[in-house]
């Protein structure tokens, strides 16, 4: 099945395009462009007049799946055998409190909300990411009722990319999906084909090309025409493949390759993001949503502490250490974006959704057992798909609030659910994208943009109270 290969697997077309990519030394480029917003896409696609807040979604996606209770949702009356070790402190919004961990993001609380009952029907790796990420139920899965629950769906962030461009509210250079990160495995443009995939960028901080490189780029562009021609027919698939080549040279020697160079930034500007992967993506992060891309997606899995020890979301085991690592980072990185989005004027219309495929389940886990260390000093806890934490910001979604809301042990639903598709539903209506629109695909069947209605998921319905 598709969603189990690598996310950047594919035909002759893709290969031709990795190849490009490997040898113009694509990937990190580099945008100091408050005073370039007039000529970009976003300035284009302001004076379309079109009423939508959002022109651009940031999607911060943890993989290994984030414990909700070390962050977002904790639980200070829950039972002993499922207390965190970790305290909950107050936020700038009276009545919200997250933990202790977190205290940058306790200060900025009015600007985001916490979405604290999301529900997933799938809580494995890669199936519960296909489900998040793809907005839809898992191929085949009994839930759906509809044909074209048999089909492996296009990333949301495709899917906002193409209608962008469709409508004409993004012409920008630069590919209306980047990918600041290596994305997740499987999870891509689906049957959108590869016009919609994303492009990968890595944040390094290179500078832009000078002449003497980009007459050595021209040079292999040649070569690749020589190496990969394509069809001597041509044909439809001939004609995207040398397309998707001639973009990707496009953004390498155009001012919008700019975009990509971190050098722009002050040192101040990168301390305040933190110089760490996730930092340094989410900065080029924003650097993309002042340009007008309209889908970035910042994945990030985990950290490696100065002892050499990996840490990762995906906390069976060694929870306590792994949140300490880990925290951190996010705090200052999640806040950092926030804020500076905020006072760029751009929050407005930037969404940002912090999320993880799945949570963590109220209980810590046996693995450990017999330690004699109490509150998972060592235990982790497992996958838990029935009530988990995600974070909104921007794009007109009001903050200061939350949305849903477990028990004092985070085991049972006391009000509010909230499904995959209500959540992204949201996000599409906020860019002016409707959900009921149709998808081009190959199979015969209507494929909407949103499935939960027609293959007739559960929910909880849109996020009107942050609306």
């Amino acid at each position: 099945m598709k969603n189990n290969t690598r996310a950047d697997d594919g035909g002759p077309g893709e290969l031709a395009r990795r190849d490009f990519l490997r040898l113009a030394g694509a990937g990190a480029f580099g945008l100091g462009l408050a005073e370039r917003l007039a000529g970009t896409a976003f300035g284009a696609a302001a004076a379309t007049g079109n009423a939508a807040p959002a022109k651009s979604l940031i999607q911060l996606a943890l993989w290994g799946g984030m414990t909700q209770f070390e962050t977002w949702d904790p639980k200070p009356n829950a039972a002993p055998e499922y207390k965190s070790a970790f305290k909950s402190i107050p936020t700038n919004v009276p009545g919200i409190e997250i933990s202790e961990l977190l205290p940058k993001m306790a200060q900025i609380a009015d600007k985001y909300a916490i979405l604290r009952a999301v529900m997933n029907p799938r809580t494995g790796h890669g199936d519960a990411n296909y489900v998040m990420i793809a907005n839809a139920p898992y191929p085949s899965d009994v839930i759906s009722t509809h044909p074209t629950g048999k089909l492996v769906y296009p990333a949301v962030a495709a899917i906002i990319g193409m209608k962008m461009r469709e409508s004409g509210r993004y012409d920008g250079e630069i590919p209306a999906w980047v990918c600041c990160g290596k994305p997740p495995s499987g999870i891509d443009e689906g049957f959108l084909g590869p016009k919609y995939k994303a492009y990968t960028a890595n944040p390094k901080g290179q500078a832009g090309l000078n002449e003497q490189q980009r007459q050595r780029l021209a040079s292999r562009r040649d070569l690749l025409a020589t190496i990969h021609p394509g069809s001597k027919t041509g044909g439809a698939a001939s004609n995207e493949v040398a397309s998707l080549r001639e973009n990707v040279f496009e953004v390498m020697t155009s001012d919008a390759q700019k975009v990509f160079d971190l050098t722009d930034e002050t040192d101040e500007t990168k301390d305040r993001y933190g110089r760490t992967e996730l930092g340094q993506a989410c900065l080029l992060a924003r650097r993309l949503a002042e340009y007008g891309v309209p889908a970035i997606s910042v994945p990030w899995s985990g950290t490696r502490t100065e002892d050499g020890k990996q840490y990762g979301w995906d906390m069976h085991t060694e929870l306590n250490a792994s949140v300490r690592a880990l925290c951190p980072i996010l705090d200052q990185t999640l806040s950092a974006l926030i804020t500076d989005l905020e006072e760029r004027g751009i929050l407005d219309r930037t969404i940002v959704v912090l999320f993880s495929e799945n949570g963590k389940a109220p209980h810590f886990s046996n693995e450990d057992q017999g330690t004699g260390k109490p509150n998972g000093t060592k235990s982790g806890r497992n996958h838990w798909g029935r009530g988990f934490s995600v974070v909104i910001a921007g794009g007109g979604f009001k903050g200061g609030r939350t949305v849903g809301q477990m028990d004092d042990n985070g085991e049972l639903l006391v009000s509010r659910p909230i499904y995959p598709w209500d959540l992204w539903e949201s996000v599409y209506a906020q860019m002016g994208i409707d959900p009921h629109d149709t998808l081009p695909n190959t199979s015969g069947c209507v494929a909407y943009v949103s499935q939960a209605d027609a293959c007739g998921l559960s929910r909880g319905g849109r996020l009107t109270e942050l609306l």
